[in-house]
């Protein structure tokens, strides 16, 4: 240091310098506090379009559209997996119904039945969902894999996916599958590895959010059965009514013309009744 400075001089200049660094590191610290909101507002505004999009169901029907804004809000989060899964898990006869989305953004438009496979990756998942943990992360790799993917895409009906999407998970060596735990089953990432930390919390998030829609769609599909049930009764009265009122034999053809037209609007297809 110049041997003009005094004492103090080199007192000042240290305690500026201290200063700066503090100012600094605050400045830092600011910063990095706006990025966990922005991601926190960032994930909540996810979260929100599915459950906006779950809410808005009218027909069990569109539990697909719900299925593929998960895999979208998914995406728009930075998530870049092979394959993502919702999984919707029987714990009584532990076979599952698989929806997924492929790496290129795509969500197939129909669901995929899968019974329990005699394999260590099902042995842990069904290990994990009954004991009731939250995440799982389980690598899936050579033999162990090759046996997996052979039974996996033969004899489930993921042998009706797409041949380009079946020999793409196939020829990988090693797949990373990250589990979000709900109720009803789980939401499944496929990569070549791990999720971080935090993408862990985000699916897990998702995986509770998907769970109230579930629980939507149930409603929805129980609603349905209802109505069902109540134009079945109603058609059953008309027929009984014009039943009871035939006088003559030939009234007969006229209760089958009103059986047949109550059946087509039940939306059974026939092409005679009698």
């Amino acid at each position: 240091m110049d041997s003009s400075y005094t004492e103090d001089d080199t007192r000042h200049i240290e305690e500026l310098r201290q200063r700066n660094e503090a100012l600094i590191a605050s400045l830092t610290e600011k910063d990095a506090e706006l990025e966990r909101r922005e991601r926190a507002l960032e994930v909540e505004r996810a979260l929100e379009k599915v459950r906006a999009r779950a809410n808005a169901m009218e027909s069990s029907d569109e539990l697909n559209e719900v299925v593929a804004e998960v895999f979208s809000q998914l995406e728009a989060l930075g998530f870049d997996p092979r394959i993502c899964n919702i999984i919707l898990y029987d714990r009584a006869t532990r076979e599952s119904t698989y929806w997924l989305s492929t790496h290129k953004g795509s969500v197939l438009p129909r669901s995929y039945h899968v019974p329990f496979i005699d394999h260590p990756y099902h042995h842990e998942y069904d290990e994990a969902l009954r004991t009731g943990a939250e995440y799982s992360s389980i690598e899936l790799s050579g033999e162990s894999k090759r046996n997996y993917d052979k039974i996996f895409f033969t004899e489930t009906e993921f042998h009706e996916l797409p041949e380009d999407i079946k020999n793409g998970m196939m020829s990988l060596e090693s797949v990373v599958v990250s589990s979000a735990f709900m109720g009803s089953g789980s939401i499944e990432v496929v990569a070549d590895e791990p999720l971080s930390p935090d993408r862990a919390e985000i699916l897990k998030r998702f995986a509770r959010v998907f769970e109230q829609t579930y629980n939507r769609f149930l409603d929805v599909k129980k609603a349905e059965a209802q109505t069902r049930e109540a134009r079945i009764e109603a058609a059953l009265d008309k027929i009984r009514a014009r039943t009871m009122a035939m006088n003559h034999s030939e009234d007969i053809a006229d209760a089958a013309g009103l059986l047949y037209s109550e059946l087509i609007k039940l939306g059974i297809m026939m092409v005679s009744c009698g």
